[in-house]
């Protein structure tokens, strides 16, 4: 397996990534299914989980994230090389058990060893397809250290990038549920044909989907808007006898609206402005377009 772990720590490209997250985002939708359908078994709370959002991350990132007051679940591939992360903030897990003082007990920490495990064992069906393997769980309420996570996740640096499946789980008037599935990139390479034929399926199969239903999973995802002024050019001398209270003309005409960009894609239109109280920047919208 080293020399499918190289590549990708040496930061060189490795096939299409947008591969994984298609075929990610179908089968751990299939995941989630499975976990909304036997959701009142053992004791757990009855939620709905859907696929939140597939996208990448180095590890190192993740594990700041996660550093403290979070559970960490390792599934181990077993025989096979390599495995996954799970992650769940306690905070999040406190409220969906209905913990009100948030702390967690031995009693609490073995309904989510329950959940976890349900993650893992419903991985490995929606993955049969594309890998037999026999998971193995361990979860921990604190980060393990970087060499206890080397001796499963061979190779594993701060540097490695993770395919973060982010899961939500839904309980009627209680705030919502996540927990994230990361998978390190160079363990995906070796099963890119059979993911390939997984993202495709993504598209075959979404035909007669429910696309309100879908959208009713990501309704409180962040995205972010950035709203661009303008811009303009200057010389490398002009930069360096800029000084306080120097006005930089930008290209934009006050009379134009101004740009603003939601996410990585779609841009609409606006005019700056102010807060209702004035202290703070704010933008109106005056053009949504097609959006």
């Amino acid at each position: 397996m080293t020399e499918e772990l190289n590549p990708i720590l040496q930061g060189q490209s490795g096939p299409n990534e947008s591969i994984y997250f298609r075929a990610l985002y179908y089968l751990h939708s299939q995941l989630a299914e499975s976990l909304t359908e036997h959701t009142d078994e053992e004791g757990l709370p009855t939620a709905a989980w859907g696929v939140v959002s597939v996208d990448q991350s180095p590890f190192s990132a993740l594990a700041d994230r996660y550093q403290s007051n979070a559970i960490w679940g390792i599934i181990d591939f077993a025989e096979q090389p390599g495995g996954a992360f799970l992650f769940l903030s306690s905070e999040e897990a406190a409220s969906f058990l209905d913990i009100p003082s948030k702390v967690l007990d031995d009693d609490a920490y073995a309904m989510i060893d329950v959940l976890l495990q349900r993650f893992c064992d419903y991985f490995k069906e929606s993955w049969s397809d594309i890998q037999e393997f026999e998971p193995q769980l361990g979860t921990f309420p604190s980060a393990p250290s970087l060499g206890e996570l080397q001796e499963i996740f061979m190779g594993l640096s701060p540097q490695t990038p993770l395919i973060v499946t982010t899961f939500r789980g839904s309980i009627p008037a209680k705030p919502a549920t996540r927990v994230a599935i990361a998978i390190p990139l160079p363990y995906l390479i070796p099963l890119a044909t059979s993911l390939e034929a997984a993202a495709e399926a993504t598209y075959s199969n979404s035909g007669g989907e429910n696309v309100n239903e879908r959208l009713s999973h990501i309704g409180d995802t962040p995205t972010a808007l950035v709203v661009s002024l303008g811009s303009t050019t200057m010389t490398v001398a002009e930069l360096q006898n800029l000084e306080e209270e120097d006005v930089i003309v930008l290209d934009q005409l006050v009379s134009a609206p101004i740009n603003i960009r939601i996410g990585k894609g779609a841009i609409v239109k606006g005019k700056p402005g102010t807060s209702l109280d004035g202290a703070r920047l704010a933008v109106q919208i005056t053009d949504l377009g097609d959006h």
